[in-house]
């Protein structure tokens, strides 16, 4: 059975955050205090929505990207709901990012999943920084999603962000 997420409601990704009942494939296991890695190149996040949305919704993330200069100086992530591309962006540093979901996106009933797919994700072995065999790509903090649709907004570590 699946989760079920409430509209406007912040999810946590930390060890104790209230994000863990929804991750999918692609997340490391124990989190830390503050977030989540991603440790695959593709991570999902599977939930049920309560109640349905009446109009588009705006997805609010929270993330710290893996990199490591001079080598590996941003990271990109490619989101998508239910297979459908929602959005894309580029971090060098800590972002704050936002994309519009359409209604029409999301199943009103039954298991929708957010995947993220990450193009730059690397191990710190192939960085040759560590030797963790797993491919990092953001460390995720919080996750929101809001009935409403405010203007699309960054913080100060976004790069390049995309909206269809």
């Amino acid at each position: 059975m699946t989760a079920t997420m409430t509209l406007g409601e912040k999810l946590l990704f930390g060890s104790s955050g209230n994000a863990v009942r929804f991750l999918g494939r692609g997340w490391d296991q124990l989190g830390s205090e503050d977030g989540r890695w991603s440790v695959d190149h593709v991570a999902d996040f599977l939930f049920e929505l309560s109640p349905p949305p009446q109009s588009d919704m705006t997805l609010d993330i929270e993330m710290l990207p893996f990199v490591h200069a001079p080598q590996l100086v941003r990271q990109s992530v490619e989101i998508y709901i239910n297979g459908l591309w929602a959005g894309f962006f580029s971090a060098r540093s800590p972002v704050t990012a936002s994309t519009t979901i359409r209604s029409e996106m999301l199943r009103m009933r039954g298991t929708n999943v957010l995947s993220f797919v990450f193009p730059d994700a690397c191990s710190s072995i192939e960085l040759g920084i560590g030797k963790d065999p797993r491919s990092f790509g953001f460390n995720f903090q919080s996750l929101k999603l809001n009935s409403r649709v405010p203007a699309t907004k960054f913080s100060s570590g976004a790069v390049k962000f995309a909206s269809r």
